[in-house]
C-alpha cells in the first residue's frame, strides 16, 4: 500500500499535549465556572475561580513551554507556526501577572465603583476573557496548523 499509515500522521506527544491543553482551559472556563456561578454566591465562586485559573494560567505556560522545547529538541521547531504558541503563552502571562493581580485589587475594594487604569471589575474581567479566547484560537489554529503539517508525520511514506 503506497501513502502514509493514518494512525502514524501524528506523533502521540503533540496530540496529547494539544489536547490535554484544550480540554483543560475549555473545562474549567466553560463548565466548571458556570456551575460555581450557578450554585455559590457570586462572591465565593469568584474566589475560587480565581484560585482555579490562577493555577490553570500556570499549568498552561509550564505546558505550552514544554510543547516549545519538544519541538525544538525534535529539529521540528518552524517559526512561522510555533509564534502561534508563542503568542499564546503571552496571552496567558498577561492574563496571570497582568490583568489577575489588577482584578483581584479591584475585588478588595468596592468593586461597583473602583477602577484601575480608568476600568472598572467589569470591564477588566471581559479582558480577561479576550485573552482567554485568543489563547484558545492561538492553540485551536497551531493544532490544526500542525496536523497538516510535515513535521506531524512521524514516519516516511511507503514505497
Amino acid at each position: 500500500m503506497r501513502g502514509i499509515d493514518r494512525q502514524a500522521v501524528t506523533p502521540p506527544f503533540y496530540v496529547m499535549a494539544w489536547t490535554l491543553l484544550l480540554t483543560a482551559n475549555i473545562t474549567l472556563g466553560y463548565i466548571v465556572a458556570p456551575v460555581l456561578f450557578n450554585g455559590l454566591s457570586s462572591e465565593q465562586a469568584g474566589q475560587l475561580m480565581g484560585v482555579f485559573l490562577t493555577g490553570l494560567y500556570g499549568f498552561d505556560l509550564v505546558w505550552l513551554s514544554l510543547m516549545l522545547l519538544v519541538l525544538a529538541l525534535q529539529r521540528r521547531f518552524y517559526w512561522a507556526r510555533e509564534a502561534i504558541l508563542v503568542s499564546a503563552i503571552l496571552w496567558v502571562a498577561l492574563n496571570l501577572w497582568g490583568v489577575s493581580p489588577l482584578m483581584s485589587a479591584l475585588k478588595s475594594l468596592d468593586v461597583a465603583t473602583s477602577r484601575i487604569y480608568g476600568l472598572t471589575f467589569a470591564q477588566w474581567h471581559g479582558i480577561s476573557q479576550m485573552l482567554f479566547l485568543l489563547m484558545l484560537l492561538c492553540c485551536i489554529v497551531w493544532g490544526l496548523w500542525f496536523a497538516r503539517s510535515h513535521d506531524a508525520v512521524s514516519v516516511k511514506p511507503k514505497h
